[in-house]
């Protein structure tokens, strides 16, 4: 592998003696290697956090598993579990890196309780009008942004990075610098998408600042929304939707969507390439799919019209239950009104 040579080269003038030199190539082969700054982020926060304090300047050969464990105890004994088995998953690649025998292959993750990840077409209904509720305090282009995200199937920074130029009448033509897999593609739109575009692009308030963005940022000049705007605003209207117990988060939408589809009848293939997800997933080898130059577009486009037609539907019925059971129980609380007038 080049890139094996070039860190070997490296390490001629640099040897990869202690854990930091480890974890300093580790970042810097992911980043050659094309992965997200946002994660490489999150991998040097989380070695700053808990292994460098403890075993950053250890020579990395000398490291036992009694070193690893006195770093993850703490988690497991807060039931921080995910964290406990993330951070695990980060360390490993640091010895075999280093080449050097692996202390962790002694150490087990730990069970982690089984989430609710996914939501019904009904959850979906609730949390949809749940986003618009005072009580949410959500600004509007949060609300349009996870709602997009609904109706497109696409990754939340996909969605909050949305630039005006990308849209051409009925598609969306996302650049492969801003896809997770670098690989450009052509989303179709519903007329449900379309119409949040339409909100979005006529909003009174919108800042002129931020005009090449279709979800601007609330705050920033010549920004997009931050994606964790839509992250923060999501659990938020879950619980008003009566959803606080569920363990499903903004990223559930994409799951929840490709669930309901494929229950009623989409294809596995169809599926796939809604998500960006290789053809390798749907059971089409990795050589043939990486050739596959078909991309199931009228394909995708019948599955997302199908399921924006789905979405309105049962939100329209929820609007119609809301309003029957608010109805009813004003006409009850009439009642009990003339009812003590008349007693009086």
């Amino acid at each position: 592998d080049p890139g094996d040579l070039r860190d070997a080269n490296r390490n001629k003038l640099k040897p990869l003696n202690t854990v930091n030199d480890a974890i300093e190539l580790y970042i810097s082969r992911l980043r050659r290697r094309g992965r997200r700054e946002s994660y490489l982020y999150d991998i040097a926060m989380r070695m700053q956090r808990h292994v460098v304090p403890a075993i950053g300047d250890m020579p990395i050969n000398e490291v036992a598993a009694g070193d690893i464990a006195d770093i993850l105890r703490p988690l497991e004994l807060a039931g921080k579990t995910t964290t406990h088995n993330r951070l695990l998953t980060m360390i490993r690649p640091l010895f075999r890196i280093a080449k050097v025998d692996d202390p962790t292959k002694e150490i087990e993750k730990l069970p982690e309780a089984l989430k609710e990840d996914w939501f019904t077409l009904q959850q979906l209904a609730r949390i949809w009008m749940a986003l618009e509720s005072p009580e949410a305090k959500i600004h509007p282009v949060t609300i349009w942004a996870v709602r997009f995200g609904m109706v497109t199937l696409k990754r939340a920074g996909e969605v909050a990075g949305a630039l005006m130029e990308e849209f051409d009448d009925d598609v969306w033509r996302i650049p492969a610098s801003r896809m997770k897999g670098k690989r450009a593609e052509v989303v179709p739109l519903s007329e449900q998408a379309l119409e949040i575009i339409s909100e979005a692009k006529n909003y009174p308030a919108r800042r002129i600042d931020c005009e090449r963005y279709l979800f601007p940022s609330l705050t920033l000049p010549d920004r997009s929304i931050a994606r964790n705007a839509m992250s923060r605003a999501f659990p938020r209207a879950r619980r008003i939707a009566g959803l606080g117990n569920h363990g499903g988060t903004l990223h559930s939408l994409r799951h929840s969507g490709a669930t309901i589809l494929a229950t009623n009848g989409a294809s596995p293939f169809v599926i796939s390439a809604l998500l960006s997800h290789s053809m390798s997933s749907a059971g089409v080898s990795q050589i043939t799919s990486r050739y596959n130059m078909y991309d199931l577009l009228e394909e995708r486009r019948d599955a997302l019209e199908k399921w924006g037609e789905m979405l309105s539907r049962a939100v329209d019925l929820e609007r119609y239950n809301s309003h029957a059971s608010d109805a009813k129980a004003a006409t009850k609380t009439a009642c009990c009104d003339a009812f003590s007038v008349a007693a009086e």
